[in-house]
């Protein structure tokens, strides 16, 4: 009998075999608790746009009138050029060669400023406190660690710190007086906020630890920002979430449309909220970026991706009838720049350059006149 045995004899054994199927039921039961989106059957619909698999699908007929699709970026007023060279800080660019003092990369349509001498940060934080009638310039971060990284970055910028983020120190990020005594592992130090204002540059930063954006979290604290007074409202508002909410969906194994829902229904909610902020601040939606290694294998970083993906698209979809404005460069910058070896992290050089990006936006109107620049006070 096994001399007779053929490929085909032997694939319909292996098929059959008790073991081949409770392998293959395992694999399912990991994919639903790792991978969150899991193929929808038994009447559950899909999203148009992504295939059974939960993977974005770039093929897919437009016809199918995904509201949140990318296609036609020249159609798509949510994916229009920046009106302003201002707000070409916050779109897409090119990579440069990467000087001392220069960032390797700039807009597409007018170029940066450095900021990185300090003599230049500190005449912009003069003319801003001229303009301002010599209040503070507020920045305030709301989100992950992705923002707390950025705002660490900043703070260290216009403290005039150069080493790398890898000598960050707990206060740089955290205001409890005990924050040098506690570890990394601490929750009471990964939540913690952040307030301080850094002189003589005269420049307030602001952190809010809110890796949900969850309307039972920023209602409130939006609603209070909102009603200060307009001499102490934010310059500039950046916002970010997403990741977050993957996490923990995969970590209750639900489903990823109904992590979608959620997500995008408190977008929605806060939207109000953003739409009011906007009449005193600069708000700034901050894409969320793919994770750069396969962790810990190639398919789950593969769909996280893609499902931030949707998320961003959804983001932008929400907010594009707004005057909140999406930074789609930073998204690029950590392509182009690479993690800083973690797979969710930008690296130091990224970093630089998103810091560059955000005192171009505040200071170029008050220290450049050249039309060249982006925000310059003759563009």
């Amino acid at each position: 009998m096994i001399k007779h045995c053929n490929a085909w004899s032997v694939t319909c054994a292996v098929c059959l075999s008790p073991f081949f199927i409770l392998a293959i039921r395992i694999a399912y039961l990991y994919d639903q608790q790792t991978f969150v989106w899991t193929p929808l059957s038994e009447g559950k619909l899909k999203r148009p746009g992504v295939g059974d698999d939960g993977i974005w699908d770039a093929t897919a007929n437009e016809s199918q009138s995904n509201p949140f699709s990318v296609r036609d970026l020249n159609s798509d007023k949510r994916y229009a050029k920046p009106e302003t060279n201002c707000d070409d800080l916050w779109y897409y660019g090119s990579e440069t060669v990467s000087l001392e003092d220069q960032p390797g990369w700039q807009p597409f349509n007018c170029k940066m400023a450095s900021y990185r001498n300090l003599s230049n940060l500190e005449e912009c934080g003069r003319r801003l406190s001229k303009k301002r009638k010599k209040r503070d310039t507020f920045i305030l971060l709301i989100g992950d660690s992705r923002m707390r990284q950025l705002q660490v970055a900043l703070f260290r910028e216009l403290t005039g710190r150069t080493e790398t983020m890898q000598f960050t120190t707990n206060d740089d990020y955290c205001d409890k007086p005990e924050a040098l005594n506690l570890t990394w592992y601490s929750e009471i130090l990964q939540t913690c906020l952040f307030h301080r204002i850094v002189e003589p540059y005269n420049f307030r930063i602001g952190r809010w630890w809110a890796p949900y954006f969850s309307e039972a979290a920023l209602a409130g604290p939006l609603r209070e920002l909102i009603a200060l007074p307009a001499e102490s409202a934010p310059a500039l508002v950046l916002i970010n979430s997403g990741l977050w909410f993957l996490k923990d969906c995969g970590d209750r194994r639900v489903f990823f449309e109904d992590c979608f829902n959620s997500y995008t229904k408190n977008l929605t909610i806060l939207k109000h909220e953003l739409i009011q902020l906007t009449d005193r601040s600069t708000v700034v939606w901050v894409l969320q970026n793919n994770l750069a290694t396969p962790c810990p294998i190639p398919s789950e970083s593969k769909k996280t991706n893609a499902q931030l993906q949707i998320m961003n698209d959804a983001a932008v979809g929400i907010f594009a009838d707004t005057a909140v404005k999406i930074w789609r460069s930073y998204t690029q910058l950590f392509d182009y720049m690479g993690s800083n070896g973690d797979d969710r992290h930008v690296g130091d050089e990224a970093l630089a350059t998103e810091v560059q990006i955000i005192l171009n936006y505040l200071c170029n109107p008050v220290t450049q006149t050249d039309p060249g620049y982006c925000c310059s006070q003759s563009s």
